[in-house]
This record gives C-alpha cells, structure tokens and sequence, in this order.
C-alpha cells in the first residue's frame, strides 16, 4: 500500500528532478510540492492530471494505494526518511522564508498589472498637469464674470481634478502581485522569456522616453513664438494651455513606457535577493507623486502658474539621472 505523497517522491526521483524542476513544470511553488509529498496536502484534480501526464502513469496509479508503480520503481521504503526530507525543505522556508519559484505565467501576470497600473498612474499624473488649465483659461474673463467667479469654478475644477487623481493614484497601488513583496527567483523559461520580452521592448522604451523629453523640450515654443508677434493676452493664456497639455502628454510617454520596463528590470535584477536587499520598484511612482506635489507647492505659495509649469521639463531629465545613480550604487554594492 502507497500514498500519493510516496508516489510522487518515487517518479520525481526516477526522473532526477527536484522538487523546484517538477514545481517548475507544474507551474506551481516548491512548497505546494513539499506539502504534497509530506502528505500535508493533496494535489488538486487538475494537478493530478499534470502529474499522471507527466510521469505517463495513469491517474488510477497514482491515487489508489494498491495500484504498483510501474516499471519497477520503489516507493520510499523508510516514511521516517520522507518526512526528514521533507521537513527539512519545509522547515528552512518557514524560517529563512526561501524564494518563491516564479513561473512564466506568474512573471507575465506581473507583466500585465504593472501594464495596467502605468495607465493608471500617467493618467493621474496628466491630470494633476491640466487641472489648473481651467483657471488660467478663465482668468482673461475677470473683467466679465468677477475674480470671485472666476477663482472659484476655476479652483473647484482643480480641486476636483487633482481628487480624481489621488484616487487613482491609489488604485494603481493596489495593482501588485501577491508575492511581488517576498523574495522569489525566476524560473528559467520565465528568465528566458522576460529577457526576451526586455530585448523586443527596448527600441519602443527608448522612443517613448525620446518622445516624451522632446514634448517637454518643445513645450514652451508656442508660448515663445506667441510673445515675439506680441499676440493678445488670450491666446497667451491659450499658449500656456497648450504647454501645459504637451507636458502632460509627454509625461505620460515618460510614465507608461517607463512602468512597463521597470517591471521587466525588477523581475530580473530582484531575482533571487532577499527583500530588504531589492531595488525600489516603486520609486518611479513616489518620483512623480513628489513632483506633482512640488509643482502644487510651489503654484500656489508664488501664484506664478505661468512659470511654474517649467518644473515638468526638468523632472523626466532629473528622474533619468537618478535612475542611473540609483543602478550604479547597486552594481557597485553588489
């Protein structure tokens, strides 16, 4: 008579595989294997047919005690030799916290909300850019509608814009994989695969970040050009409003190109080190919050909308610097 867990130990052995190999190919943790074979849980069914698959046994072989394994192969003959081994795998993962083997379809599940979440995050970023376009655009009208009228719908307008923001700011931060904050390693075929998704992606990650600091660059042409003619005030405000639109635009290249590559580099530089010794994954994110609150401070202590918008031109080539300090302090650490 032979349980499931001394079935499984006995064809991954005849095979040569480890615990993490047959893990990898089941697409499921290292643990969910150790508990299976220390009998502290039972595969699932779909499991169980991905094993008889893979070990080409049947299904009735592999749950029913009295069925022999074939071709000769023995069970563990001493159950107090599993449970040592299988304790001894378990017990230094409850204690060391041992990486979680990360399997293609976790890396690209990963891959995908960080997708997600960047839409998010450029979106709240453009928003808290634009959110003063509406007081600037009014304040040419004071004469008509009072100052009282025009700072009030146009700083509701903001307040209300910038709230939207927060919220989605917020949202976005939920966006993370379960075990995007434990310490794990890759798997080779996900390895593989992300390497691979890095290498197609770049040429699109450089263009974004050009796009986005020539937006930036350009941004106050219009606004220069307008000034030489000596064009009316309105279309200076109206200028200003368009600067400020191509900020927010290329700020948004910045964010979604830039998101979506740090989740590629985060997945290979953080594979297999501890969690206190990762990169920052979420330090694009704080950057941009600490920007846009910087830009706020500063508009309304000075009420200099006008010039204070200079700061988005800057902020993509100062996050560039930083990125490339901050992964030259790394490589020296490491």
């Amino acid at each position: 008579m032979t349980s499931l867990a001394d079935k499984i130990i006995a064809l991954r052995r005849a095979r040569g595989w480890s615990q993490e190999e047959l893990a990898e190919r089941l697409g499921v943790s290292r643990q969910a294997v150790s508990k299976w074979e220390s009998a502290q849980s039972v595969p699932e069914l779909d499991k169980v047919l991905q094993l008889s698959e893979l070990f080409e046994v049947s299904t009735d072989t592999l749950l029913k005690p009295e069925a022999p394994l074939p071709g000769g192969i023995p069970a563990p003959a001493d159950t107090a030799v599993r449970e040592s081994e299988s304790t001894s795998q378990t017990e230094p993962q409850e204690q060391t916290e041992a990486p979680i083997c990360v399997t293609l379809e976790m890396a690209e599940e990963h891959i995908a909300k960080r997708k997600r979440a960047s839409w998010w995050i450029a979106i709240a970023t453009l928003l808290c850019i634009l959110s003063p376009i509406t007081l600037i655009a009014l304040f040419d009208m004071i004469v008509q509608l009072g100052e009282g009228m025009v700072i009030g719908i146009g700083m509701t307008v903001l307040f209300v814009l910038v709230a939207v923001a927060v919220c989605m700011f917020i949202y976005s931060g939920f966006m993370h994989t379960e075990w995007e904050r434990e310490s794990f390693h890759l798997s080779d075929t996900a390895r593989r695969a992300v390497q691979t998704q890095q290498t197609a992606y770049r040429s699109a990650y450089m263009v974004g970040n050009t796009v986005g600091i020539l937006l930036c660059l350009f941004s106050p042409l219009p606004l220069i050009i307008s000034g030489a003619v000596s064009a009316f005030d309105r279309i200076l405000l109206l200028f200003v409003c368009l600067m400020l639109l191509l900020v927010g635009i290329g700020v948004v290249c910045f964010i979604c190109v830039g998101v979506r590559w740090a989740a590629l580099e985060f997945l290979l530089a953080n594979s297999g080190k501890r969690c206190e010794d990762r990169q920052g994954d979420i330090f694009e994110n704080i950057y941009w919050l600490g920007v846009t609150a910087l830009y706020f401070a500063i508009s309304f202590y000075t009420h200099d909308w006008h010039i204070s918008w200079i700061i988005w031109v800057f902020a993509p080539l100062v996050l560039s610097l930083l990125t490339q300090l901050r992964k030259s302090m790394n490589q020296n650490k490491n």
